[in-house]
């Protein structure tokens, strides 16, 4: 028989009574099975998240999915020039069961790129060719077509370029927001689309879409090449998600896939947000690096000309992120949450401390929940410097009731006395406060401690803050 053809039965010679040799068929073992057919297709197919794929190199980065037994002996037919034959007697390996056991067995990785990465990710397969480190040129060429604020901010756009093909572990690329001073019309989202088309595109996706829901999309099979996810045009005064921020730094997306089942993939995407005005939670602050956008100056053909420009230098902008992120490293004195970015790619610009500042800057004044906090603080000052105690020297109880009041009273809110307090107590945990404290000493009943900045330490905590309360009214 061809020695080519794939079967699940082999020929062997069997006596006959009268002393005669005849041929029969006997089923072929499993293992034997699936080690000729990684032979014959030379070592195809291989396997991702549990499905199995083949890749011809002469087809440049199309990458083929074998669904079923029936794709699979289609492949195995087109790779051999021979079609397949399985006996279908009662004993012999049926398509399907072979199918499963060449999934199971298959080498397997956890994500397939079609663009490279530098260096390359651990347990990825890269249906493309790496580069030779280009000159710099078409990299810089590509970031003058943009129009930042400032020349961190031009540092900044080259970061959010490279950070599309850094290697890192998933989980360690923070978010960029992209915002402008002068509000609509500067070019923020086409900034982000512009630098998806270098990748293959952008995934859309709604800030109020169901976390879920977006995990779904995001492992969905259209989905599981892009590199660019884009929340555009958030119109929020304090954009707050639980859903977003674990995503962010998440070292795999997990979920369910349609038709598959529970799924999940490396988390290489790189979230861009892009707002007016933007004003975020604590959590979402510090997972975001802001980068401004000057006032726009684009022409009327900026778009296509910048598209065509990608298009034109693509390989070679690949080629020079490739030599940007195997220059030497600048020695950084201090890192964020993002030190291994910040250590990879920020120590690989012209300014990293500078760039550094200034990403510490905006995370602080975006920080939506750090300027409440300092509200609420000065609130509480003056109304114990109302009542005639030191603010700076006096550690005073606050039982849960009056800081409930004066909570509501500087933020204009009309919250409970529990959400008052899980709130402080939140601020508290997160270093939000410089004198509010926790009340650790139970005797004193519910409430939060004032402690000034020159407190001895030795004197007594004044628990007199109700008595004082309604001397100031009666008389008053």
């Amino acid at each position: 028989m061809n020695k080519n053809i794939l079967t699940n039965f082999k020929e062997v010679k069997v006596k006959n009574q009268d002393g005669s040799v005849k041929k029969a068929c006997v089923p072929k073992p499993m293992p034997e099975m699936v080690k000729e057919t990684q032979s014959l297709l030379k070592g195809w197919p291989k396997v991702c998240g549990g499905e199995p794929f083949y890749h011809d190199w002469k087809s440049g980065t199309k990458v083929d999915y074998i669904t079923n037994a029936a794709a699979l002996l289609g492949l195995v037919g087109s790779l051999t020039g021979c079609p397949s034959k399985f006996l279908g007697f009662p004993g012999y390996h049926k398509p399907a069961e072979f199918f499963n056991e060449l999934v199971r067995t298959g080498e397997s990785y956890e994500a397939i790129e079609k663009l490279p990465h530098e260096p390359k990710m651990p347990d990825t397969y890269y249906a493309c060719d790496i580069p030779e480190p280009g000159n710099g040129e078409s990299l810089l060429g590509l970031v003058k077509r943009f129009n930042p604020a400032t020349k961190a901010d031009e540092d900044l756009i080259l970061a959010a370029i490279v950070t599309l093909f850094w290697g890192g572990h998933g989980g360690q690329r923070p978010a960029f927001l992209i915002t402008s001073d002068y509000g609509r019309g500067a070019g923020k989202t086409q900034f982000v689309l512009m630098l998806a088309h270098l990748v293959g595109g952008a995934i859309l996706i709604d800030p109020n879409e169901n976390i879920e829901t977006t995990k779904q999309r995001l492992l969905s099979s259209e989905a599981m090449g892009k590199r660019v996810g884009l929340y555009d045009n958030i119109k929020s005064k304090k954009f707050s998600s639980a859903g977003i921020e674990s995503q962010i730094t998440a070292s795999t997306i997990s979920g369910k896939k349609m038709y598959k089942g529970e799924h999940s993939r490396p988390n290489t995407i790189v979230f861009f947000f892009t707002v007016n005005g933007a004003g975020l939670s604590k959590d979402l602050a510090q997972r975001c690096i802001i980068i401004k956008l000057d006032k726009a100056k684009y022409s009327s053909n900026w778009e296509s000309g910048t598209r065509k420009y990608i298009d034109d230098h693509r390989e070679k902008i690949i080629a020079d992120i490739i030599a940007h992120l195997r220059r030497d490293a600048q020695q950084l004195r201090t890192v964020s949450r993002w030190g291994a970015w910040e250590g990879e790619v920020i120590a690989r610009g012209e300014q990293p401390e500078e760039v550094q500042k200034l990403i510490r800057e905006r995370q602080q004044t975006t920080d939506v929940d750090q300027e409440e906090t300092q509200i609420i603080e000065d609130y509480f000052r003056e109304k114990l410097s109302d009542y005639h105690y030191s603010t700076d020297t006096d550690k005073v109880y606050i039982p849960s009731k009056v800081a409930t009041n004066w909570f509501n009273e500087a933020t204009n809110e009309r919250l409970s006395t529990i959400k008052v307090s899980r709130s402080l107590k939140q601020g508290i945990d997160e270093g939000s406060f410089d004198c509010i404290q926790g009340n650790t000493c139970k005797s004193y009943g519910r409430g939060f401690v004032w402690v000034g900045q020159q407190w001895d330490c030795i004197s007594s905590v004044r628990l007199d803050l109700e008595h004082q309360i309604e001397i100031n009214r009666k008389f008053n």
